[in-house]
This record gives structure tokens, sequence and C-alpha cells, in this order.
């Protein structure tokens, strides 16, 4: 079809567009240095073994990264399965409604700033997606014709969804829910779906005890018994503004209005809707009622069982993890649900008590808007290490130290100097014990770098910048993305 090859053009050029200009970041680096290379003297097939993540993308990426090295060539996977789930996305819909709507849910998915952002991400989260809307395939034809070959198709298609990262298991959970509640565990549904039951647990079998090892060494305990430094990430680990953002993060991605520098020095919601309101506002209302028209529609479509049993089952699963402080509340934990919210938006724009040209048109100059701030201004960017680290590479000496707060695996990655690095934060030795040590260590070389990521989180009281203002008179200061680079002379 003409206007399918023209969506999946647009996809295309979003995702590759600049695919390599961002610096990695510190997820990504663990990325590769854990699983697509791991460490010297272990086995890669043990390590794979030991990635609850997404051993099928890290599969991918061992072999992948063979071949070259740069950030283009080790996103470009990423950026394929997101066009790829344009496609499925139009498949996917129009079995459940018709060819308009299903257009516009895949133009929609094109466009989405939410769905770019990882898909130029050296992570599984574009190739989860993928396996996502091929498993609401599979299980739409499961669900009309309960064979056996379709339950093993479901079950191979939720197997390798789980394979590309095991928060998939919520997907499942949300699948289950839907035939218990439409009556289907029972007659002509019972043993395929068994069975589709039975091949994904063999196929996640080899990781079901890595899962297990690793919920016995977690202390699960409610964060409301627990102060906020004892919590994973302090307060943010779970608040009252987590759900509202999650929806606002599915919607416009993470550089429309505030950036996240911005979100985390606002003290307060009503300082943020004081500051960035004009931005916030218009397009929450905007995706608020196209959401609650797309609900309309499905409940009338009888899709809003399916719907919801997957956003709920979600939605419930990650906050008890964040309750219990096993994760943090991350909206990309939510992810699951994130084709069904972009279908739900489709089918309210093109529900037939919308004007749905003005309708279509806010949402995607919303998104394109977004995407141009992504794309092009600096400050929506990633954590700049890479120019950070080619500034010591040209102008460190092999005496000098660097001092970084966060981020050290990033900053080895592209340093080409060989020079003394140390870690370390307030975060987690406290304020004064930083205080002592960049007092030693200027005492100890003769120059030393300030490498600062972060700062809000791992050095709210700018220890940092405080301690080495007072000790040392000479130094100078460059600004990066999301990065701070200091160098200040030391003792003799």
């Amino acid at each position: 079809m003409l206007i399918l090859s023209g969506i999946v053009i647009i996809a295309a050029v979003l995702r590759f567009y600049r695919l390599g200009h961002q610096s990695f970041w510190i997820d990504e680096i663990l990325t590769a240095g854990s699983y697509v290379s791991p460490p010297p003297g272990i086995s890669y097939w043990r390590k794979l073994l030991w990635d609850m993540h997404g051993p099928l993308y890290s599969l991918v990426m061992h072999f992948w990264s063979m071949a070259r090295s740069s950030e283009t060539w080790l996103r470009t996977p990423g950026a394929v399965a997101g066009v790829g789930s344009v496609i499925l996305m139009y498949r996917w819909m129009s079995s459940i409604t018709d060819s308009r709507t299903a257009l516009t849910g895949a133009f929609l998915l094109a466009v989405s700033p939410f769905h770019i952002f990882y898909s130029q991400e050296m992570r599984f989260y574009s190739v989860l997606v993928l396996f996502i809307i091929l498993s609401l395939i599979t299980f739409k034809r499961f669900l009309d014709d309960p064979s056996r070959k379709n339950g093993v198709i479901l079950g191979v298609t939720l197997g390798l969804t789980c394979l590309s990262h095991f928060m998939a298991l919520f997907l499942c959970g949300g699948f289950l829910v839907y035939i218990a509640l439409s009556g289907r565990l029972r007659g002509k549904w019972l043993r395929p779906g068994l069975l589709a039951a039975l091949i994904t647990l063999i196929m996640v079998s080899p990781w079901v005890y890595r899962e297990i090892y690793f919920l016995r060494n977690i202390d699960v305990v409610s964060i409301s018994s627990l102060p906020d430094e004892a919590r994973l990430r302090g307060e943010l680990t779970l608040n009252r503004w987590s759900y509202p953002y999650a929806f606002y993060a599915f919607s416009t991605g993470f550089s429309f209005g505030p950036d996240l520098n911005q979100l985390h020095r606002i003290s307060s919601g009503t300082e943020l809707l004081k500051s960035q309101g004009w931005w916030i506002i218009p397009a929450g209302i905007v995706f608020f009622l196209l959401t609650v028209a797309g609900l309309y529609r499905s409940r009338r479509e009888r899709l809003l069982g399916l719907f919801l049993s997957i956003s709920l089952t979600t939605f419930v699963l990650v906050t008890v993890a964040a309750l219990m402080n096993i994760k943090v509340f991350n909206v990309r934990y939510l992810i699951c649900f994130f084709p069904l919210y972009i279908a739900t938006l489709a089918l309210g724009i093109q529900n037939r008590r919308v004007w749905a040209p003005p309708a279509f048109a806010a949402v995607v100059l919303i998104m394109l808007y977004s995407n141009w701030n992504y794309h092009m201004v600096d400050r929506y960017s990633r954590d700049d290490f890479r120019s950070a680290a080619d500034m010591i590479t040209a102008n460190a000496d092999a005496g000098d130290l660097v001092i970084l707060s966060c981020g050290r695996d990033v900053f080895e990655y592209y340093c080409k100097k060989k020079i003394d690095v140390v870690e370390y934060s307030p975060l987690f030795i406290g304020n004064e014990e930083t205080r002592v040590r960049i007092e030693s260590q200027l005492s100890s070389y003769s120059r030393v770098w300030y490498l600062g990521s972060r700062e809000w989180e791992v050095d709210p009281d700018g220890v940092f910048m405080k301690t080495l203002s007072s000790v040392s008179e000479e130094g100078r200061i460059w600004e990066f993305t999301g990065v701070r680079l200091v160098m200040v002379k030391g003792g003799d």
C-alpha cells in the first residue's frame, strides 16, 4: 500500500537521522560492557545465561558488534526494529479495526518521540516493542482460531518476547487476565493455550534460575517504612507524579517542555506547572481527551477488555515492584502497553464523535516538535561524555587525575589517554568524606579534572564544585550537554 510505504519511509528517516550524533550514555555502555563484550576470562555464553534483561538482543549485538563499534553501527539494530514495529503496528491494528484507523496508528508510532528515543538507543527496548506487537498479532489469531498451530506460534512468539526483555512477563500476565475474564480458560482455548504457555516456559527456562537468584538477594520491604535515602532512588523510587509523567512521556517523549535537568531541579508539581504549564497543560488536554475518546471507541469495538487487562496488569506489577523497593517506577518499565496506548490514540482520533483532521494535526504537530527538539536542541540530548572525554584526551597529561561523580564506564570507553581515574560521590560516601577525598587528591596531583553528570542526584548539595573552588583558585570550566568538566591546579 502506497500510504503505508510512505509512513515506513518517514519512520526510517526519523530513526536513522543523526543516529550516531549523540554520545553513548551510562545504560548503553552497561549493555556493551556487560553483555555484548563480557570481561576477559568470562565465557560469553556463560554471561548470556546471566543476562536477565535481554538475552536475545545481547545475542544479536554480540555478533553485530564484531564488525564495527561506532555509535551509528551499534544503534542500527534498534533503529531497524523501530521501523519494523511500524509495519507490524499496521498489521495488528488492521486485524482489530478498520484500515483508516490502522494507518493512523502506524503513523503515530512512526512519529512517536518516545519510540524514536528508544529506537536510537543501544538497548533492547525497541526490539521488545517489535515482539510485543508481534505477540499481539499472534494472540489475536489464537483468540480467533485456537488451533494447535496457533498455540505453538503464540508460545514461540511470547518466548522470544520474554527473551527480548523479561518485563514481557507483564504482557503474558495481561493475556492471562484477559483470557480468564473473557471465559477462555476452558473449552477449545484450553489445550492450545496450555501448549503456548508450556513452550514459553521452556524457552525462558534457562534463565529462570537467574531470576530466582536475583530475587533471593533482594531485601523486599515496603518503601513506606524506609527513609528516602534507603530507597533505590530516594523519593523518585515512586511518588504521585510518576503516573502523570508516564502518560506525558508516552505522549510527547522526553523532549517537549522541560528537559531532564529542569525536571530534577523543580521541587514540586506546582512549580513545574508554573514554569512549564504553557507546554504541559495544552498537550496534556489534547492527549487526555483523545485517550478518553479512544477508550470509549475501544469499548464499542470490544477491545477495551484486552487493552485494560494488559495496561492495568503492567501498571499494578510495576507499582508493586516499586512499593517493595525491588525496582524504581520508570516509564520504560511500562512499555508492554505502549503500543496499546498508541492504538488508543488512533481509535480516539478516528472516533466518529471527534473531528479527525484537527485532532490528528494537533497530535502530530506536538510529536514532530518534540522530535525536532530531540534531534536538534542540545539540552534534550543524552549526557555528552564523548566531548568531555575528547577534551581530556587532547589536554590532559599522564600524571593528571580524573574524578567522576558517575559514568566512569562511559568515560573510559571514550577516553584515549592512559590516565588515573576515580569515581565517587556524596550519594554513596557522604558530603564530608567526598570533601576529604577531593582535598587529599588535589594535594597529590598537579592537575585534577572533575567530570560531573546528573549532579542533582549524586551531588545535590554541590560538594564537588564548592570544594574545588575553595581549595584551588586556578581552573577552567567547560559545559557540555548534561556534563560539567572542570580542570583545577593541584599541589606541586
